[in-house]
């Protein structure tokens, strides 16, 4: 029950970037690299959180917002789980 409660809090952790990533994205900046306690983009209030469970971004694979989209990584539980987020949300591989 631990481990479900600890997945479940990185996973909100991860899917909570998604809307400062859009005002990011409405507002035309582009996307910084995945770092804990840095800001999600230039001009924003929002930070990318620290993931538990050992986890850890990996990422931007497409950080220009200028298309309307965008895509960054992170992984979790000892890098046995990746979590995909995209302008439509966050996917998890469980």
């Amino acid at each position: 029950a631990r481990q479900k409660a600890k997945d479940a809090s990185v996973k909100s952790s991860i899917s909570s970037t998604v809307p400062a990533a859009i005002l990011c994205m409405d507002d035309g900046n582009n996307l910084s690299t995945p770092t804990a306690g840095e800001n999600i983009c230039t001009d924003s209030e929002g930070q990318w959180p620290t993931l538990e469970t050992s986890g850890r971004w990996t990422g931007v694979s497409d950080p220009d917002v200028t298309n309307g989209n965008f895509r960054y990584t992170a992984n979790y539980q000892n890098d046995t789980q990746t979590a995909v987020c995209t302008e439509t949300g966050c996917t998890f591989s469980d």
